[in-house]
């Protein structure tokens, strides 16, 4: 009773020290709370929105408010059917804590004073003082070359496409409803725009295994070999091209493999196992993981892609160069964002601060 006693005691030390301390922070405008608006930054942030229920597999699917206005009947990201539909009410947009502590960083999530005079908007800081920002094939490239995001990066900016979450030992991940992967989301259920093919995708799983384990994952012509002596893998079109001898972590492990950025990368359990550079891929139709091996399973299985960065409808391919103190900044979103594309770069002083969790 005593030991219950003190260990509820100093949970709610420990508590209500974190309140007076965020509390200071508020009063000193180190932190200040914000609520998201638009879609721009959708799926990771969202305005207000709404859900859709699919009636064939019953799974849901966040819907900007505009979906409202799309047809009755969305199509299913899940199981491709054209059976979702909206049931529910407007949903609030997600609430934040803006830190001003600190100074962002490339690829950092980052509130700023909107050009436009409308208040504080959240985008994504890409380019930084003296720096050229272009794009190309949904690449960022800066002063000309492509922008290769480490793994924290690639997991801050990805955005999921599918999932498989039981256990199994063998995983294919198809285009639904396209023939190949592209950069649609189904939160833009109203728009109706160009899909653009993408090949910069990164399949993650929780990895169990016994004895003999043998594991790949295929990233169309891309592919990534690991065996339970600790040996991985990398082949392009069936031509070995980079192998690493690492020892595996014992019963199971997180695995992660991508082709973010023309850039070969494995990763178990948050290490960078392999690393190597890639031709730019065409489109891609198929993914696959697979395990083989006495209690070898996949578990959680996901499939992301990588942000598309493109030019505006009406805005002609050119690169935008950074003055002092100047800096660019895009929305996740991109196809209905409205950002430096348009605006041109902002002021790094306008940067209020970075997004924290909600409230």
């Amino acid at each position: 009773m005593r030991v219950w006693l003190r260990t509820m005691l100093s949970g709610l030390v420990a508590l209500m020290a974190v309140c007076l301390l965020l509390r200071t922070w508020v009063v000193m405008g180190l932190i200040v709370p914000m609520a998201v608006s638009g879609s721009s930054m959708a799926p990771g942030l969202r305005g207000s929105h709404f859900q859709s229920t699919c009636l064939s597999c019953g799974s849901n699917t966040d819907r900007s408010v505009e979906s409202s206005v799309a047809a009755e009947r969305l199509p299913c990201p899940a199981c491709g059917e054209a059976s979702s539909m909206i049931t529910g009410p407007i949903l609030p947009a997600d609430r934040l804590w803006v830190s001003r502590l600190g100074r962002p960083q490339r690829w950092d999530a980052v509130v700023a004073e909107s050009p436009d005079e409308r208040g504080l908007c959240v985008k994504r800081l890409v380019g930084l003082p003296g720096e050229e920002v272009a794009f190309d094939g949904g690449d960022l490239l800066i002063d000309g070359r492509v922008v290769q995001k480490t793994l924290g990066e690639q997991r801050a900016v990805r955005v999921r496409v599918a999932e498989h979450p039981g256990f199994q030992n063998r995983v294919v991940f198809t285009p639904v409803g396209q023939p190949v992967f592209t950069d649609d989301l189904p939160y833009n259920a109203a728009l109706t725009r160009r899909l653009n093919p993408v090949s910069d995708l990164m399949v993650s799983a929780t990895v169990s295994h016994g004895d003999r384990l043998s594991a790949s994952v295929a990233i169309g012509l891309v592919r990534f070999g690991l065996s339970d002596s600790g040996t991985a893998i990398l082949s392009l079109d069936g031509v070995p091209v980079a192998s690493v001898e690492r020892r595996l972590p014992p019963h199971a492990f997180r695995l992660e493999a991508s082709t973010f950025d023309s850039l070969a990368v494995l990763a178990i359990d948050g290490e960078v196992w392999l690393q190597s550079p890639l031709p730019r891929l065409g489109p891609i139709e198929h993914v696959e993981a697979v395990v083989s091996g006495e209690g070898s399973r996949l578990a959680e299985t996901t499939l992301w892609r990588d942000l598309y960065y493109d030019y505006p409808v009406g805005v002609s391919p050119r690169g935008w160069l950074l003055g002092p103190g100047e800096v660019f900044v895009l929305g996740d979103n991109t196809p209905v964002s409205i950002d430096s594309r348009l605006w041109g770069p902002i002021r790094r002083n306008s940067i209020v601060g970075r997004p924290l969790s909600g409230w």
